[in-house]
């Protein structure tokens, strides 16, 4: 009996699928006292099994398995350690090609019933893959946030839907942070900046960093900073024209209507800097979490959406109005909610839902 639970605590947290792209998807685990870990995977077209080995990044096991599009893939993670292997429960996915339908949310932290809700209604809806726009946690650096307010909500779903997205400042960059929810930079590095780019069938989608932490990502986005070169290069790359849809996400609006705390909320600056370089390099829309609320509007023509309402409390303040938004409920009137994303050749459909899954707002791009 001990034995067998030894075995079982080899694998202590996951294995979560993150970061998709055309063909891949990130396998990520974490198991310390595994001296080596893979990922067993079975295309349904055939009986071949595909062995992908995973890499050790900082406090977690990290590796692409390749997939390909349109077919469903059942798969499972082995770690080996001193006392012999430990198999993860059994997942499947499924990468999308032309059209699919993703599901988003920001904010969740302390509020894990509602966040809930937002989940069974990703179901419901049928989203193929999950976006988060950051704040998974209340309180970084803590373990147990990350299992109560995320891993226990979210349960096997991360198995089989695949996440992507920004982290925010609760969710913080240390070490545990980007063992939960890694953002892989350029070429897939193990270190995780917290910034990246993938195709996934007509879209194109970038993933920034806004948090403030150190004095690196402070600098960051400014001219000449790190971020900021990467996202010049990157709106540029042959990958990016190419795309019929461009989508950025990052977590702190430059600006915000809804915010409480004595309405108090500088613009950031840089990031204004960084919405007219995605709108001038032809971005169609930008998702931003942070303010605990639903805004849409548009910043130099390109659509731009806030989304806070996953589950933590709701700003109930209306601070300012702003002629970059144009749909907002107001003070007293916020609702937690999700969006659901309707990627395809001709349009891009953005919803929003409460959590009875009732619409209150869409936003249509067409080619």
């Amino acid at each position: 009996m001990i034995g067998a639970l030894l075995l079982l605590m080899q694998i202590t947290w996951g294995p979560f699928l993150h970061n998709p792209r055309d063909g891949a998807v990130t396998v990520n685990l974490e198991a310390p006292t595994a001296t080596a870990a893979e990922a067993w995977v079975l295309d349904e077209a055939g009986p071949t099994l595909n062995v992908f080995p995973l890499a050790r990044a900082g406090g977690a096991w990290r590796g692409e398995i390749q997939l390909a599009p349109g077919r469903i893939h059942w798969w499972a993670a082995r770690a080996t350690g001193p006392k012999g292997d430990s198999w993860s429960p059994l997942g499947a996915c499924r990468l999308p090609v032309s059209s699919y339908r993703v599901g988003i949310w920001g904010d969740n932290q302390l509020g894990v019933a509602p966040f809930r809700q937002v989940l069974a209604g990703f179901v419901a809806e049928g989203a193929e893959l999950l976006l988060g726009t950051g704040d998974y946690i209340q309180n970084e650096g803590s373990d147990a946030d990350w299992r109560a307010q995320f891993a226990a909500p979210i349960g096997m779903l991360a198995r089989y839907l695949p996440l992507m997205g920004c982290r925010g400042n609760h969710d913080g960059e240390d070490q545990l942070a980007q063992n939960r929810w890694p953002v892989p930079g350029p070429n897939a590095q193990p270190a995780s900046p917290g910034w990246r780019s993938s195709s996934l069938g007509p879209a194109f989608f970038i993933v920034l960093d806004s948090n403030q932490q150190t004095y690196d990502l402070r600098v960051s986005m400014r001219p000449g900073g790190p971020q900021r070169v990467w996202l010049e290069q990157e709106v540029r790359s042959a990958a990016c024209q190419a795309a019929t849809w461009r989508v950025a996400v990052f977590h702190h609006p430059p600006k915000t209507e809804q915010w409480d705390g004595g309405c108090f909320y500088p613009e950031l600056t840089d990031w204004s800097a960084a919405m007219d370089l995605l709108a001038g390099a032809g971005v169609h829309l930008v998702l931003n979490g942070h303010a605990h609320s639903y805004q849409r509007g548009a910043w130099r023509g390109m659509a731009w959406v806030v989304t806070g309402g996953g589950g933590g409390w709701l700003d109930q303040a209306h601070c300012r109005d702003l002629p970059e938004i144009s749909v907002n409920a107001g003070g007293g009137r916020q609702v937690h909610h999700f969006l659901t994303l309707d990627v395809g050749p001709e349009r891009l459909l953005l919803r929003a839902l409460d959590l009875q899954r009732r619409e209150f707002d869409r936003v249509e791009v067409r080619r």
